[in-house]
């Protein structure tokens, strides 16, 4: 009788799509999540690879993710189990940065088990990269007092913050301006004197770190 539930219970799952999480644990079922497993940190949009170990009796498995006890968003419903999972990391639009995984291994027919992470793991909002500075060239003399500053583009970049100080922790700009460019020429700069500077994408997703450099007037 027993197991004519579980059935039935199995058959719903695949009908309706919708996770179930079968009550009776069989004696000798195993999951542990290997990964994440606590202290990771991914990114929005990257593809990470959720890993776990189990017996192999375990047919399929099911996997969400969670930011609170009573929190779970399903990855993936009833697929087999293969022992990983390739996420695509989304976790909806939440200011929420911390999460575990709960993974639900079935044997069908039989019962089930579930495993979590030990431990959140973090997931950032994806960033631009930061710009690779071009010219001038890290300890370069340079002999105008109007240098030319250039650096690649930065894919999904829609801006650029451009920076010039005397100091290496830009606490004394000279320069401090936007632009939409790759490059710019500046104004008068002073000579005999090592400046640094330093430059920052920003777009559509958090915007990047910055790139320093420094450099003389002759």
């Amino acid at each position: 009788m027993l197991n004519k539930v579980f059935r039935l219970m199995f058959v719903l799952v695949l009908l309706l799509g919708i996770p179930t999480t079968v009550t009776h644990a069989a004696s000798g079922l195993s999951l542990t999540v290997v990964s994440p497993n606590g202290g990771e940190l991914l990114t929005v949009g990257d593809v990470y690879r959720i890993t776990w170990d189990s017996t192999p009796d375990i047919d399929m498995v099911t996997i969400g993710y969670k930011s609170c006890p009573s929190c779970l968003d399903w990855i993936a419903y009833n697929i087999p189990n293969t022992g990983y999972y390739d996420w695509t990391v989304y976790v909806g639009n939440t200011t929420n940065t911390e999460f575990t995984i709960e993974i639900i291994g079935y044997d069908v027919g039989v019962g089930s088990v579930i495993d979590y992470s030990d431990a959140p793991f973090t997931v950032q909002q994806p960033h631009l990269s930061a710009p690779i500075l071009l010219t001038p060239i890290n300890g370069q003399v340079v002999t105008t007092t109007r240098p030319y500053f250039d650096w690649e583009d930065v894919p999904g970049a829609t801006s650029y913050t451009l920076q010039v100080s005397t100091s290496s922790d830009f606490s004394k700009l000279l320069l401090n301006t936007n632009i939409s460019g790759a490059s710019e020429i500046t104004s008068k700069m002073p000579r005999k004197t090592i400046l640094y500077w330093r430059v920052r994408a920003f777009g559509q997703i958090n915007p990047s770190d910055w790139s320093t450099g420094f450099f003389k007037v002759k």
